[in-house]
């Protein structure tokens, strides 16, 4: 007989589970009560596809079964569901969601063995390319090469109809044939890197490749058929720091370091250009709460928390960046020198003391101020 172990959702997600701020000071808080009665499953990530207005849920429902929910408007109805069967579900497993262009998103399960790209409406699978396919290419090209399933992280191209993907010291794409690229070996190096993650950006069509202590900047050349490679480096880049995201538009990259202090971390903001292969620290922001810190890509303001001992509340703040940029020539944020300032954003609301140091806010549909627990930490 099969034992199958149903998860008990916790008692805090229960009772303080997403929330929006229908007025900001005094904050006046509402409960989104739909991502709380989904099949009493529990949420494992989150996506939101701002112009569809539609979000994605993945929850994990025992330990063989998941469930897509599709969730819209603001009180996050539910319109659609999917089942996915998997052999078996460990607690740390990973999972990956991407959305890609405007209605597809990318699904990666470690239990599968397949990554898909799926409909962001429907929610079938519009394709999907074998693992072991993509493992056995690689090993063709160099037998050395162990890999994790853990260790995979995976974007889609749509132009180009190809997914691209980071395992172990490897970039890779492979194409609708499965036909599978090898772009970079991080193993022939003199440095050796381990990527864990990747990420495309469409408007601006460039890839960003992480390792832990340096960062790839790719670009296809459609003239010559090959891709452009840059490795830029920080010396404030160490193993103390994580990466969080980036805005390709501005070239900025924003990354988090571990303070020194108990659940505080630094938001560093570095730059970038086209010419040199180096990192500039333009900006960091001191002593956040932990896993607090959310970046919008739609109205370009970085989110995070400060933790008031004295006051004993928790400060919701924001930085826009768009404004930091217009205001530059008054010596405002960033400036053309290049030298880190320190700077505050702006204080916008408190957070309830209910919330958890997981939760982190972000703008839905761009105008409403939401706070969720953070399920991608």
């Amino acid at each position: 007989m099969d034992l199958i172990i149903l998860p008990k959702p916790s008692q805090q997600l229960t009772t303080y589970g997403p929330f929006y701020f229908r007025r900001l000071e005094p904050p006046l808080i509402r409960s989104l009560p739909g991502t709380i009665k989904l099949e009493n499953t529990v949420p494992l990530r989150g996506l939101l596809n701002s112009k569809a207005k539609l979000s994605i849920l993945l929850t994990r429902k025992d330990s063989e079964t998941l469930i897509f929910f599709i969730l819209s408007g603001k009180a996050l109805r539910n319109v659609k569901r999917c089942y996915i069967k998997v052999g078996n579900i460990e607690i740390n497993s990973k999972h990956i969601l991407k959305l890609s262009g405007f209605g597809k998103f990318v699904f990666f399960q470690e239990s599968l063995n397949t990554i898909q790209l799926r409909s962001f409406v429907s929610l079938k699978i519009i394709k999907e390319i074998s693992i072991l396919t993509i493992q056995e290419a690689l090993n063709s090209i160099n037998k050395s090469y162990v890999f994790s399933k853990s260790s995979l992280d995976v974007d889609y191209i749509s132009s180009r109809d190809e997914f691209i993907l980071c395992w172990g010291q490897t970039i890779s794409t492979v194409d609708r044939n499965e036909k599978v690229t090898l772009i970079y070996d991080g193993g022939s190096q003199a440095t050796k890197d381990r990527f864990h993650t990747i990420s495309y950006n469409e408007p601006t069509s460039t890839v960003l490749v992480v390792s832990v202590l340096s960062y790839f900047l790719m670009k296809y050349d459609n003239s010559n058929g090959n891709w452009s490679i840059r490795k830029l480096t920080h010396p404030a880049i160490s193993r103390s720091c994580r990466y969080l995201d980036w805005e390709p538009t501005q070239r900025l990259i924003f990354v988090l370091q571990a303070a020194g202090v108990r659940n505080r971390e630094n938001i560093l903001i570095f730059s970038y250009n086209e010419e040199e292969d180096v990192l500039k620290l333009k900006a960091s922001i001191l002593s956040v709460a932990m896993s607090s810190t959310n970046y919008s890509a739609n109205t370009k303001k970085l989110l995070y928390v400060v933790e008031d001992v004295i006051a004993d509340n928790r400060r919701v703040m924001e930085l826009n960046l768009a404004d930091c940029f217009d205001r530059k020539e008054e010596n405002e944020c960033f400036d053309d020198l290049d030298e880190e300032q320190v700077v505050e954003g702006k204080y916008l609301t408190n957070a309830p003391v209910k919330a958890s140091q997981n939760y982190i806010f972000n703008y839905f549909f761009y105008n409403m101020l939401v706070g969720a627990p953070n399920f991608n930490s």
